[in-house]
C-alpha cells in the first residue's frame, strides 16, 4: 500500500512562491490538482503561486497500481506583530515602534500619552513612531495604541496595546 508524506498546510505571504513538497514511499508518478498557479503538475516538488486561499491535492500512484493521495491548504490570513519595548535613543537598534506584518490592506495605528491624548498615527506597515510629539521627545513611560486594519477580503480586525518607550 502506498503512502505519500506533504508539506504541512501553509501560512502564506502575497507574492511569496510556495515550494509544495510531496514524498511518496516507493517509486510512482505524481499529479497535483488542480493545475492553477503550479510550475508543474507530474513532479514532487511543484512551486505555487496562487495568492488567494488554496487547496492542492497530490496523488501518487507507485508502480503496482496503487493509489494515495494528500491535500495542502495555502492560505494568506492577514499576520501583524506590534513589539511592547522600544527605545529611541539613536543607536540604529531598536529605534523605532512599528507594526510588522503581512497581507494587510489597510491599518491605522493609534498611539495615546498617558493621558489619552492622540499623539501619533501610523497607516501603513512601513510608517514608524521615533518616540516624539510635537517636535520633543517623548518622556519615558507606556504608552497604548489601538490598531484597525483590513485584509484583502475587507475583512475588519482591531487590536489595543501597549508599548513601554525607554530612553
Amino acid at each position: 500500500m502506498p503512502t505519500i508524506a506533504i508539506s504541512p498546510n501553509i501560512q502564506a505571504f502575497y507574492g511569496d512562491q510556495i515550494e509544495l513538497n510531496a514524498l511518496g514511499n516507493s517509486s510512482g508518478v505524481y499529479t497535483w490538482a488542480p493545475p492553477e498557479f503550479l510550475s508543474c503538475v507530474n513532479c514532487p516538488n511543484p512551486i505555487a503561486t496562487p495568492n488567494n486561499d488554496f487547496a492542492y491535492t497530490v496523488t501518487f500512484v507507485d508502480e503496482n497500481g496503487c493509489v494515495a493521495t494528500a491535500t495542502v491548504n495555502i492560505s494568506y490570513d492577514p499576520v501583524i506583530y506590534v513589539p511592547n519595548t522600544f527605545i529611541p535613543d539613536g543607536n540604529e537598534t531598536n529605534d523605532f515602534f512599528k507594526a510588522y506584518g503581512g497581507n494587510i490592506k489597510t491599518m491605522e495605528l493609534m498611539i495615546f500619552n498617558r493621558w489619552g491624548e492622540l499623539i501619533r498615527t501610523l497607516t501603513s506597515l512601513e510608517d514608524s513612531w521615533d518616540g516624539t510629539y510635537q517636535g520633543l521627545p517623548s518622556p519615558d513611560g507606556t504608552y497604548t495604541w489601538k490598531l484597525n486594519y483590513t485584509d484583502k477580503h475587507e475583512r475588519k480586525y482591531q487590536l489595543t496595546g501597549h508599548v513601554t518607550l525607554l530612553r
